[in-house]
């Protein structure tokens, strides 16, 4: 059969290819072996077909291939897609169109396509590669690259334009051929240089943290020094210990601060190594304690309040919650918030996959791709925490309607002036956690149901909305406290 050009042996159950397979075919342009079950190829298995161009074995289980197995050919079009290789060995320098996406790839050295100036469309999806600066070093006339990999398209050749760098949510074709704009997305809050890409967000995140960790200071200090008379009350205790926690959001944006001015323009070829680091994970995990503590001790201090306002003549109020019991229920909580932040880290990194899905070290599922964890985080971070707040807010209600109920009466003593007080502070803190998780609630949602979020406004959430409760709840628990105080004593 030697006057064969067109040869298609796909969808088979062949799993080996003898040396002598191709034999008596000069003329052979096209060889389709894809959708098989080959393993291994020969080393001269395609030495005698001298004028091929098209050579398609993709959706095999081929794990290595022979150093010189291509040496012989003038091939234009290489299709390896969906196999389990790891390496790429030196390619004809003929080859014009090449195909590796959903491999093992872990990284393509440079000078990997030292000898592929012809090559001219290159897919790349599907494997997990880090991104080095001179991987692609060789192709000066690449005009398509396909990835997934966020800030792949930070390192492409510059033959490449901006709309020819593509991921894998729209169709090769339609992108190929349609005069469209397609571009592969990077991480929705960094760019090519920066870890934090917006100058304005980087500003913001430096205010908010440096508030965070100023005003916790001193609320702490405030607490246990200054007015550690009243640190026997369960109200105090919890307040102490709600500045504990928002101190760490502080210090989670430290990290994220100090790591975007040691990424600063070199970030793209760091943000593999950064999500995977423990750092990084540390940061993660202080920002998740955060945020769950902050919201389980919010409920503890309105249930605290419910008890000693709405309740204040019943056998409740003579029980109402202790110092030495509040001490207990906050070390509990503190064991179930940490729990809840380390367990991704511990005994699900199966389905975490070992690191963040985002340069900031949060896990929030408010994205519409399904990222490894996002069912754990949507769990936590919408599910659980809205159904705190929906206790809260019922408290909330009890305690105003208690307060509208009984008019002027309730202001006969000192004691219960305070108590009033300090619920209309209570009820500025909850507005304020509620302003930043509510929008969370919302857009996590929303993703759940297929929406599509901007990437801004995912970027605000996650670097703005989250951490400012922080900043501001020592000024309205504390400081409004100090300032009553001192107007008290005038």
């Amino acid at each position: 059969m030697s006057s064969i050009v067109h040869l298609n042996l796909s969808y088979n159950k062949i799993n080996q290819l003898s040396i002598d397979t191709f034999y008596g075919l000069p003329d052979l342009m096209y060889l389709d072996l894809s959708n098989n079950q080959i393993s291994v190829l020969l080393d001269s298995v395609l030495s005698s077909l001298p004028i091929l161009r098209y050579l398609d074995l993709s959706s095999n289980q081929i794990t290595v291939l022979p150093d010189s197995v291509f040496s012989s050919l003038t091939v234009l079009n290489i299709f390896l897609n969906e196999n389990f290789l790891s390496v790429l060995l030196m390619l004809p320098a003929s080859v014009e169109w090449l195909d590796i996406s959903y491999n093992n790839f872990a990284t393509l050295p440079a000078g990997t396509f030292t000898n592929s100036s012809n090559l001219s469309i290159l897919s790349i999806i599907g494997n997990k590669m880090e991104v080095k600066q001179h991987m692609f070093e060789g192709l000066d006339n690449l005009t398509v690259l396909l990835t997934d990999t966020p800030f792949m398209c930070c390192v492409k050749p510059k033959s490449v334009a901006d709309d020819k760098c593509l991921n894998n949510r729209i169709t090769f074709d339609f992108c190929l051929f349609e005069n469209s704009v397609c571009k592969s997305e990077g991480d929705v809050i960094s760019s090519c240089k920066n870890l934090i890409g917006s100058d304005l967000l980087r500003v913001f995140l430096w205010i908010i943290g440096f508030c965070s960790l100023i005003g916790n200071f001193t609320v702490m200090f405030y607490r246990l020094l200054i007015d550690r008379d009243n640190i026997t009350t369960s109200y105090s205790i919890f307040v102490l210990n709600l500045s504990m926690s928002d101190l760490l959001m502080g210090i989670y944006l430290m990290i994220i601060g100090s790591f975007d001015i040691h990424y600063r323009d070199v970030y793209a070829w760091n943000d593999q190594d950064w999500r995977s680091s423990i750092v990084c994970t540390i940061a993660g995990i202080l920002s998740n304690i955060s945020s769950e503590m902050s919201t389980f001790l919010i409920l503890m201090v309105t249930i605290d309040r419910v008890i000693v306002i709405v309740f204040p003549m019943s056998r409740l109020y003579q029980r109402n919650i202790s110092g030495n019991q509040a001490w207990i229920i906050a070390l509990f909580l503190w064991l179930v918030a940490i729990t809840v932040a380390v367990i991704p880290v511990v005994s699900m990194q199966f389905y975490f996959k070992g690191k963040y899905q985002s340069g900031v070290c949060l896990a929030l599922p408010l994205t519409r791709d399904e990222q490894p964890g996002s069912g754990y985080s949507f769990a936590v971070f919408v599910c659980l925490n809205s159904f705190i707040f929906v206790i809260i807010a019922i408290g909330q209600l009890c305690m105003f309607n208690s307060l509208v109920t009984s008019g002027g009466s309730r202001v006969a003593s000192s004691q219960t002036g305070r108590d009033l007080t300090v619920a209309r502070t209570l009820f500025l803190v909850v507005a304020t956690d509620f302003c930043c998780w509510f929008p969370i609630g919302v857009i996590g949602v929303m993703s759940k149901s297929g929406h599509e979020i901007p990437n801004d406004v995912y970027a605000w959430v996650m670097v703005f909305v989250l951490p400012v409760n922080a900043a501001i709840n020592p000024f309205l628990y504390t400081a409004s406290a100090i300032w009553r105080k001192r107007q008290r004593v005038r």
